[in-house]
Formats: structure tokens, C-alpha cells, sequence
């Protein structure tokens, strides 16, 4: 996904999609996102977490990073495919 911005200290702010996860009932998902446009994720600036059913979705949690990858855990209301994107920053 695009690099959005490119801050004065030359640190990038890059946006990446969440791989899509089903969900057959209301439980956690486990969503991870690559954000190729990073060697490494400082910190997430954002989620946008998207779900098929119009599914109640919780705050995201248990947030994890290594190098250029994201790792969150959402719970969902019902069965549903949970995606999104995850906006960062970096460098």
C-alpha cells in the first residue's frame, strides 16, 4: 500500500491491509499486516479495522510489532471476515 506522508525528520508515514481473517462465530482474530514501504514500524498512528457482516468489533489490543510487521488481536460479535488497514509510522 502507498506511503501517505514524509515527515521533516524523513521518518515515513505508510499504510498496509490486513491479511483477512473468517471467523465461523463471535471470537478473536488475530490480524498481522506486512508494511512494505517500512524497514521498521516505530508506531501504529491508526486501525481501521473492517468486518463483512457489520459485525460489532472491539478496540484493537495485545498489539504487537517486529520490524515492518503488525500484529493486532480484535474480537468480533458474530461470524464474520475481519480485514482492514493499519496506517504507521517509520522509517
Amino acid at each position: 500500500m502507498p506511503i501517505v506522508a514524509i515527515l521533516p525528520d524523513k521518518r515515513v508515514i505508510a499504510r498496509a491491509a490486513f491479511t483477512p481473517v473468517v471467523l465461523a462465530a463471535a471470537g478473536n482474530a488475530a490480524l498481522t499486516a506486512t508494511v512494505s514501504d517500512l524497514k521498521t514500524v516505530e508506531y501504529v498512528l491508526e486501525y481501521n479495522i473492517t468486518t463483512s457482516a457489520g459485525q460489532r468489533i472491539d478496540a484493537p489490543r495485545d498489539q504487537k510489532i517486529v520490524g515492518n510487521v503488525v500484529g493486532v488481536t480484535v474480537y468480533a460479535g458474530g461470524a464474520t471476515t475481519v480485514g482492514g488497514e493499519v496506517i504507521a509510522v517509520g522509517f
